[in-house]
């Protein structure tokens, strides 16, 4: 069996040939997938595509590269998609420097507001945290310790970054 983790069926790209995608994933054995819910559009995306399809499930959270975007609206519309018995995880979420959008602090708050939210018992689910090379990991991984089941999936390992993550 074969589980995708980390899917965007959820993008723009796949509306007009989403059911071949579908097709074409179950052929190759795919049996079940995560579809990631990273910004306004994307986030919307992934509650009809898990109510519509048995095998697929959702993560949402704000992506850390347009952090600067993120509203006290949006963290509440996470906060209730996770709420879904379909919401499996929240992310993608973490700090991203790669990118000059949003301002580091501000990356930095927007990731704690989202720990805090997934401290919830309503939201307590795994967290998938993106990682470059250029990001210092120790924060994140700070601000994982201080959640009391911090599950995470670490995502874009690039270099020495896992022996660094395991260190």
């Amino acid at each position: 069996m074969l589980f995708d983790t980390h899917t965007h069926i959820n993008a723009e790209e796949f509306k007009d040939d989403l059911e071949d995608v579908m097709d074409r994933a179950k052929s190759a054995g795919v049996e079940a997938m995560v579809v990631i819910g990273f910004d306004r559009p994307s986030i919307e995306g992934v509650r009809p595509l898990i109510e519509r399809y048995d095998q697929v499930y959702g993560a949402v959270g704000w992506n850390p590269v347009d952090a600067v975007d993120m509203t006290d609206k949006d963290l509440e519309r996470i906060e209730e998609l996770l709420s879904h018995p379909k919401m499996v995880a929240l992310g993608e979420i973490g700090l991203d420097y790669h990118w000059d959008k949003s301002p580091k602090q501000v990356q930095k708050d927007v990731l704690r507001r989202q720990i805090r939210l997934a401290k919830k018992p309503v939201c307590r689910l795994l967290f998938i945290i993106g990682r470059r090379r250029k990001t210092r990991w120790r924060y994140s991984a700070r601000s994982m310790q201080r959640r009391s089941a911090a599950s995470c999936i670490v995502t874009a390992i690039i270099g020495n970054g896992l022996k660094n993550v395991l260190n």
